[in-house]
């Protein structure tokens, strides 16, 4: 099952469901260790992940603390956990686990230059199975909510954003439904001030920006493991003083079966980002492009752009304004599309003119294999726009 970052199982979500498997399998260590050892042995054996711990504390039966976590992805560096604290355990009758909660502190991890901390998460409800069951879903879905507060990055050594919050939430499990996902995060924020390029610094401030950025992401979609169809029905990414940037986007064929190939696939190529590649690329056939949106809701950085545009050229924002839909005929001449080029021209017009909102969406007469379209954008990469029906319009 696709997590939060439901394209990549290397995700923070993904790591965060990872530990929580790992706590579980500790808790169960202390009561009966040869069984849970081999069970957690085989589950990581499987992923490619190793792990260890150095102790476990405040074993009260259906509670503990799990000390000095370590825990390593493929191909990655130690991740770091100071304590992780286990609530509300209990033993179902097929022999699962269902851990009520786990709240894991002080996590932190570094990849070369690159530094990550969370003060602490959150996993509720998760289900350790008592052996490894066949469904694939029941092996990908196995938590119903994540939470994370505090988390920084760093760039050599210095701050260059964070988060406030996060919380993502999956619906039930239900044979041939979708499984609805829903996730947001608060306190967004980007550094620029420290790390960074100069010039895209010094780009900011013509812009008008001091450098920090703060924002919000609210996020919304459903998977149906059955028949593949993986909807994206929200995701709103707002960065004030900048604008909003929404995605919708739905494809069939992403069904749990060809998600547990891909993942396998992902953990035998580990290190190997070509081989990781053609086995993606092997299952292109089996995923259809059904339609898609992507939609800019401007709050400021239109105009700023103008001006700073005017700054260099001579002359106002205004000027600026009406020259972009004057020069974009001559810039586009090349797409052999002169009915695309009318409407794309006219919309980005009405748009600086007076920003508001620009929308591009795709909607081809019939599902497209991923597969075919990457053909079609080898061999004539102009073909894409009539394929999918590319539609722009503006302010509406």
């Amino acid at each position: 099952m696709p997590h939060f970052s439901i394209f990549a199982h290397k995700t923070v979500t993904g790591a965060f469901a990872t530990l929580l498997l790992l706590s579980s399998s500790s808790f169960s260590f202390a009561i009966e260790a040869k069984k849970v050892v081999d069970r957690f042995a085989a589950f990581n054996e499987g992923q490619g992940q190793k792990f260890s711990y150095a102790s476990i504390e405040d074993d009260n039966g259906d509670s503990f603390n799990l000390k000095g976590v370590s825990l390593t992805f493929p191909g990655g560096k130690p991740v770091a956990i100071n304590n992780i604290q286990f609530n509300s355990i209990a033993e179902n009758s097929d022999g699962s686990l269902t851990v009520g909660s786990v709240v894991y502190e002080n996590i932190s991890f570094t990849n070369k230059e690159v530094g990550v901390s969370i003060d602490e998460a959150a996993v509720q409800n998760f289900i350790l199975p008592s052996k490894d069951i066949p469904d694939v879903v029941k092996r990908m879905v196995y938590f119903s909510g994540l939470s994370a507060k505090n988390l920084n990055v760093t760039m050599n050594g210095k701050p260059v954003g964070g988060m406030a919050m996060l919380d993502i939430q999956y619906g039930d499990i239900v044979n041939g439904q979708p499984i609805d996902i829903n996730a947001n995060a608060n306190g967004i924020s980007l550094d620029f001030t420290e790390a960074g390029d100069a010039k895209f610094k010094q780009g900011l401030k013509k812009l008008g920006y001091d450098g920090k950025f703060t924002g919000t992401l609210d996020f919304g979609g459903s998977w149906n493991p059955s028949d593949g169809r993986l909807e994206i029905s929200k995701y709103d990414l707002k960065v004030d003083n900048v604008g909003t940037l929404s995605i919708l986007f739905t494809l069939n064929g992403y069904t749990a079966d060809l998600a547990d190939r891909l993942q396998k696939a992902n953990t035998a190529a580990s290190g190997n980002p070509q081989a990781a590649g053609l086995a993606m690329m092997a299952e292109l056939p089996k995923l259809f492009f059904e339609n898609a949106k992507i939609s800019f809701k401007d709050d400021s950085i239109t105009r700023r752009v103008l001006k700073m545009q005017a700054t260099t050229m001579g002359g106002s924002a205004d000027d600026v304004a009406k020259m972009v839909p004057v020069m974009m005929p001559m810039m586009l001449g090349g797409l052999g599309n002169p009915e695309f080029v009318t409407m794309l021209t006219g919309a980005v017009g009405r748009f600086v003119g007076e920003p508001g909102n620009i929308t591009i969406a795709a909607k081809p007469a019939k599902p497209l294999a991923f597969s075919e379209l990457m053909g079609m954008g080898m061999a004539a990469p102009t073909s894409l726009i009539g394929a999918l029906a590319v539609k722009v319009t503006a302010n509406e």
